[in-house]
């Protein structure tokens, strides 16, 4: 595994490299398993935290190749622009850990150490790809490469 590099599980395989835009900023994402009441819950915490509702506007991503292949064809991504990542040292999938716990949504949500930081915070960087959990990505666009052509040594 290679550790500096952030995966995506896509819909579709990329060919090449690919610029997508971020949907999610016009027409919110929605849960894919976690019921909509706890999604928009956490939307709502994350956007008072953060002031970005990261459930629903951002993309997801992990430093797991594993993980990224659960969702889809797996791509290594980077940001283009203006972003921030969202990430707990604690949590690998929010809804299995609110699963998983006695807490409330929003005690869970407290409780999970969550912290924002950008491309080049390298130290954290480095603590989210290597943990494999997930991690929220607020951008406008982001550039996606298949796996091919980079080196995952």
């Amino acid at each position: 595994m290679n550790s500096s590099i952030i995966y995506r599980g896509m819909d579709t395989v990329i060919i090449g490299k690919q610029e997508i835009v971020n949907d999610y900023l016009l027409s919110p994402r929605l849960p894919r398993n976690m019921p909509f009441n706890l999604h928009n819950d956490a939307d709502i915490w994350f956007g008072e935290k953060f002031k970005f509702k990261f459930r629903s506007q951002a993309i997801f991503c992990t430093g797991s190749i594993a993980v990224a292949r659960t969702f889809g064809a797996p791509a290594a991504i980077c940001p283009i622009g203006e972003h921030l990542f969202c990430w707990s040292p604690d949590i690998g999938d929010l809804y299995i850990s609110y699963q998983t716990s006695s807490l409330s949504m929003q005690q869970l949500l407290e409780a999970s150490f969550y912290t924002t930081f950008t491309y080049s915070d390298t130290e954290i960087m480095k603590k989210a790809l290597a943990s494999g959990n997930e991690m929220m990505l607020w951008c406008n666009s982001y550039l996606a490469t298949e796996l091919n052509r980079i080196c995952l040594t």
